[in-house]
């Protein structure tokens, strides 16, 4: 289940077809097949949201303040030309 903001929920399934063959010289692409699909079954997922850390929204703070910075740089150096 995905959990959207607003309480809605999206319910998400994962398929995985495995092609299986009768004919003896496919044995072992086979019985890899059925082992990968076996382990692929065991696996499960949770969705999570990615919030930003504070130290991400500090360094934000720092690029927009030398964005600012350098903008004014440019203001000023194209006044004195």
């Amino acid at each position: 289940v995905l959990r959207l903001r607003g309480g809605m929920q999206i319910f998400v399934k994962t398929l995985m077809f495995v092609n299986l063959s009768p004919a003896d010289y496919n044995a072992d692409e086979t019985a890899g097949s059925l082992t990968y699909a076996s382990r692929a079954k065991e696996i499960t997922n949770s969705a999570t949201k990615n919030d930003e850390s504070a130290e991400i929204r500090k360094l934000k703070k720092v690029i927009a303040s030398l964005k600012k910075g350098a903008a004014e740089e440019e203001e000023v150096a194209g006044e004195g030309g």
